[in-house]
C-alpha cells in the first residue's frame, strides 16, 4: 500500500508515543491526529538551537574543475543564507467545575474529567491547526504566519489564480514534505506536545464566590518551517461550488512541476467542497488525470496525477480573496 511518508520521517503522533504520556491522553491524541490529514502527514524534526531553528540556504553552489598535472587544484565557495525562527507556544488549561465532579462517584468523576478533557483536548488540536493554516503575526504577534499568510499574494510565482474575484473563495495548498522541505520543527528532547496536571484550583469571581476548577494544561511548542520555497504552492481564489472558476488541469500540472520534487512525497490539501469537485470530475472518463487509490492511514484516496487530496476541514469555502 502507497505512503506519502516513511518511517525516516517522524509524525507528531510516532514522538507522542516515545514519551510516557497517560494513556487516556496519547489515545485520545492518537484518535485526534489520526483524523486530521495535515497532522498525520507533516514531519516533525528537532530545532537546530533549543527555542530557536536556523535554516542555511544555498543560493549559490560552488563547482570544480578538472585538472591536469601540476596545474594544482582551484577553489571555490557557496552563497549561503541563513534564515532564524523562533519556536511558538500555544497553550491552554482545560477546566472542569469540582461541584459538577462531585455530584457523582470517585469513578464517575474520573469519567466525567476525562471526558471533559477529552472535549477540550480537541478543541485544542483542532484550533492548532487552524492556526497552521490561517494564522497571522499582525493579528497574533505571539503567534505564527500560516501557510494561507505566506501564499497571500497572486503576483508570487507560487500562488496560482482561479479567477474568482468576489464572494466565497477557497483554495488547494499543494506541499512537499521533508527536511528540506515544509516541516514542523520541536525543541530537542520534547515531543512537541505537552499536559500538566494541574490539580484543582480555586478562583474568585466577580460576584464574590469562590470556584474550584480541576485543570489540565495543554500546550505545543513548535515552528512551522518552510525550507524550500517552492515546496508550498496555493491555488487560491476557487469557487466553492465549482460552477465557475473551478480547478483545472493545466493549473495543477503547472503547480506540480514546481515542487522540488515534481509531486513525490506531495498531497494537496483540500475542504469538502474540492473534494466533490474531485470526485465528480473522477467520474468523468474523459478526466484520465484523475484516480483513486489506497494510502495507508488514509483508505482510497483521488489523486491527480499521482498527487493525493486530502480533506483538511479547516480549510474555509470563505477565504479573503488573494489578490
Amino acid at each position: 500500500m502507497a505512503t506519502i511518508l516513511n518511517a525516516n520521517h517522524p509524525s507528531l503522533l510516532d514522538l507522542i508515543k516515545s514519551e510516557n504520556f497517560d494513556g487516556a491522553t496519547e489515545k485520545t491524541l492518537g484518535e485526534l491526529l489520526e483524523k486530521d490529514a495535515l497532522m498525520q502527514t507533516i514531519p516533525w524534526y528537532a530545532t537546530s538551537d533549543g527555542m530557536r531553528h536556523k535554516d542555511v540556504k544555498a543560493l549559490k553552489l560552488g563547482s570544480g574543475d578538472f585538472v591536469s598535472a601540476n596545474s594544482g587544484t582551484g577553489t571555490t565557495s557557496s552563497d549561503i543564507q541563513t534564515l532564524e525562527s523562533n519556536v511558538v507556544f500555544y497553550s491552554v488549561l482545560s477546566q472542569v467545575d469540582d461541584v459538577v465532579l462531585k455530584a457523582g462517584t470517585a469513578k464517575q468523576a474520573r469519567s466525567l474529567r476525562l471526558e471533559q478533557n477529552e472535549l477540550n483536548l480537541k478543541g485544542f488540536q483542532q484550533g492548532f491547526v487552524n492556526k497552521l493554516f490561517y494564522g497571522t503575526t499582525v493579528a497574533d504577534p505571539n503567534g505564527l504566519n500560516g501557510l494561507a499568510q505566506r501564499r497571500n499574494d497572486k503576483s508570487s510565482k507560487y500562488v496560482f489564480d482561479g479567477g474568482k474575484e468576489s464572494g466565497d473563495v477557497t483554495s488547494v495548498y499543494l506541499m512537499q514534505f521533508g527536511k528540506d522541505a515544509v516541516n514542523m520543527r520541536h525543541q530537542e528532547g520534547k515531543s512537541g506536545f505537552q499536559t500538566e496536571d494541574r490539580g484543582m484550583h480555586s478562583y474568585k469571581l466577580t460576584s464574590g464566590n469562590i470556584i474550584d476548577y480541576w485543570e489540565m494544561k495543554y500546550s505545543m511548542w513548535a515552528l512551522l518551517d518552510v525550507f524550500d520555497e517552492r515546496s508550498l504552492i496555493r491555488y487560491a481564489n476557487i469557487d466553492p461550488t465549482g460552477t465557475t472558476n473551478g480547478i483545472t488541469a493545466k493549473a495543477f500540472i503547472q503547480m506540480k512541476n514546481l515542487l522540488p520534487n515534481v509531486g513525490q512525497g506531495a498531497a494537496a490539501f483540500v475542504n469538502r467542497s474540492l473534494i466533490t469537485q474531485a470526485e465528480v470530475l473522477l467520474s468523468e472518463k474523459s478526466n484520465v488525470y484523475y484516480t483513486r487509490s489506497e494510502i495507508e492511514g488514509f483508505g482510497a484516496v483521488i489523486k491527480f496525477m499521482g498527487v493525493p487530496f486530502l480533506l483538511q476541514d479547516c480549510i474555509s469555502d470563505s477565504e479573503t480573496v488573494v489578490s
